[in-house]
């Protein structure tokens, strides 16, 4: 993430007031929902950054793009230039593949035979493995 957003800085703005705090264990829990995995993991590490606080890291209206650029460069520093990236490392097929039949199979011992045959005609393609480029309808 090159910026926040407006809406990132209003949600995290927010938490901190409410909380109190720059805890991201006690801030990110009032807004955390409102974000992707990939922004929930960078604003996490931002959180944790100015918590430490050696250098007066705290923040607010005016001054949160400046601390969060002063993040991005230190980090930057410190892992060769790349902070940005996916927030889990990719999944084989076969992996997924075997996550889908094990959600196929629990549908089926509670009952939910329905959900299981969506699940066996929307995911999985005439080869039997999971086709994980669907998109639900």
């Amino acid at each position: 993430m090159k910026r926040l957003s407006e809406k990132i800085k209003v949600l995290i703005l927010d938490g901190v007031k409410t909380t109190g705090s720059f805890d991201p264990k006690e801030t990110m829990v009032m807004f955390e929902e409102h974000l992707t995995v990939s922004e929930a993991e960078v604003i996490e590490g931002f959180m944790d950054w100015v918590n430490e606080d050696r250098e007066n890291r705290a923040f607010g209206h005016g001054n949160i793009d400046a601390r969060y650029m002063q993040y991005k460069n230190e980090m930057s520093s410190k892992s060769g230039g790349k902070i940005d990236g996916p927030a889990y490392p990719t999944q084989r097929q076969d992996s997924l593949t075997d996550q889908m039949r094990s959600v196929i199979g629990e549908a089926n011992q509670i009952g939910c035979y329905d959900a299981a045959d969506w699940i066996k005609e929307r995911f999985f393609n005439n080869k039997g493995g999971a086709n994980v480029n669907s998109s639900g309808s």
